[in-house]
This record gives C-alpha cells, structure tokens and sequence, in this order.
C-alpha cells in the first residue's frame, strides 16, 4: 500500500516536472524515485520472508539488492549531471530565478501522500508492534519533511526571483537525496560482501533454541543472522540423529521457528536445515563394515 503511493507520487512528480520543469521540482522527483527503490527493496525482502515454509532465497535477494544500487546511483548520477548544467547556466546566463509557483502543488500533493503513509505506518506499527512498520514511518516522516522544504523553496523562489534561494533549497533537498541513496547503498553493499551477519544475534538465538533441541537428542551446527534493511533472517543448522522420523523432524523444526519469532520481533524468517550427525554416520558404517566382514566369512 505505502509502495503504491510512492508511485503515485512519483507519477504527479513527473507530470508536473514535464510541463512546468524547475529545479527543485526536479530534485523532489528524484528524491521519490530513490525512496522508491528503496521501498522496493524492502517488499520484497518482507515477501521473501513471509513464504515460511520455504528457503530464504538469499542469492535472489543479492541480485536484486545489486540492480537496485546500479539504478540508484544511476539516477543520482543523472541528477547531478542536470544539476551541473543549471550551475552552469547560473554562472553564464545570469538572470532572476524562473519558478512557476504551481509547480508547488505536485509537492504539497507529495507531503499530503507521505503524511498519509506516515500515520498508515504508525498505525500499522501500534497494532502489530512490528520494528520494520516502526522505522518505515521514521523515515516517512522526515520525506514529510522534504515535501515541506520542496514546497517552501519554490514558492519563496517564485515570489522573490531569488537565485540564492533556488540553490538554496536545491542543496537541501539533496542531503533527502543522499541520505536514500547511502541506506541502499549501505544496505546493498553489505549484503554483497556478507557483512550483515549480526554475531550477537547469532549467539541469543542459537542460547534460545538449546533446550528444545536438547530434549529432542539434538545439537547446534550453526546459527546465523542476517541483517536485511530493518529485520533479520535466521539460519538455523542442526545436526539429528539419521534414524528420527521426518514427523519428529517436522515437529522440532515448527517448535524452533515458533520459538525464535515468538522471542524476537525483528525476526522475519527462519531456515532450518537438518545434517546426520557425525557419531551416528561413524557407527552405522561401522555397523556396515561389520556386517560385510560377517558375510565375507559365511562365504569362506
């Protein structure tokens, strides 16, 4: 729903940037378009997480994390190339700032969208009492705060004429930009180099599941958390004795993921795998090599 309406303001953006084209206009614009990607990046990490019963797909997830950054930074790269030549046409054209002030209604719609996804956040975040809602509407909240800035800027410029104000509330409203870009940046770039492992994590969730795996003749291989913007995926390895049942498997794989999202909220995902263990292969081949002996001697 919040992603729906980053496209529609994406889309009032563009209408207006076409016909009634100003600098600032175009900086929020590009603004919406970062903060859109970073959306995307967001849902479909929570869709991936929310299909329990399967796998975590984390090379899927890397791939679209990475063309998620190329486009970022090539949007941003042809921002700052549009925003070069007005410089450029500043220093050489000289003149009074030209800025429609109807362009401000594309923005004051934008912040009345970003408040509309604010307090849709909140809510969601008061009724659920998930970390992820909490962080979005955060960060809804300071988009609010660069649509209030955006419409500010065009109109203070269209009323003064004012250059310096024009560039102004252009360089305001690129910190908005920079700060997009640096979390899909950093979200990207650390889940690429495998970064996001959180140890601590690792550790609580791996102390909180050793009782069930106890009772169940079990043993930790490995535990790992991963970071993925503002929630976590567990990776859970255990090592079981070859002869249980796929039944009991099944049943001590439910108690873990029930127990570990129960524990934490900001857990989205839990993979749990399965291995032989290590001492019950060693006998049963043994067992084996026995057996094959006794055979060998029956045919002497």
């Amino acid at each position: 729903y919040t992603f729906a309406l980053g496209l529609v303001g994406v889309l009032i953006d563009s209408v207006f940037v076409v016909f009634m084209n100003n600098i600032i206009l175009f900086t929020d614009l590009v603004h919406w378009v970062t903060d859109s990607l970073l959306e995307l990046t967001l849902l479909l990490g929570l869709y991936f997480a929310s299909r329990l019963s399967r796998r975590y797909p984390m090379g899927v997830v890397v791939l679209e994390s990475t063309l998620g950054l190329l486009i970022a930074l090539t949007v941003v790269g042809v921002y700052f190339y549009v925003f070069y030549d007005f410089l450029n046409g500043l220093l050489y054209a000289g003149g009074a700032a030209t800025v429609n002030m109807y362009s401000s209604i594309a923005t004051i719609a934008g912040t009345a969208l970003t408040v509309l996804t604010y307090t849709t956040l909140r809510r969601g975040f008061e009724k659920y009492n998930v970390e992820t809602l909490r962080y979005e509407s955060t960060h809804a909240l300071v988009d609010a705060l660069a649509g209030v800035t955006a419409t500010v800027g065009i109109l203070a410029t269209s009323i003064t004429k004012s250059t310096a104000l024009q560039v102004l509330f252009t360089v305001v409203l690129m910190m908005f930009i920079l700060h997009s870009v640096q979390g899909i940046v950093s979200d990207s770039v650390s889940l690429i180099r495998g970064e996001n492992l959180d140890y601590k994590m690792s550790l609580a969730v791996m102390n909180s599941i050793q009782d069930l795996l106890a009772s169940a003749g079990a043993r930790v291989k490995s535990v790992e958390a991963r970071k993925l913007a503002s929630f976590y995926v567990i990776s859970v390895e255990v090592y079981i004795d070859p002869l249980t049942t796929i039944r009991d498997a099944f049943k001590l794989r439910r108690k873990i993921v029930k127990r570990v999202i129960e524990l934490y909220d900001s857990v989205y995902h839990v993979d749990v795998r399965f291995h032989p263990e290590v001492s019950f292969e060693r006998v049963a081949e043994g067992e084996r090599s026995r057996g094959e002996e006794l055979k060998a001697r029956r045919k002497r």
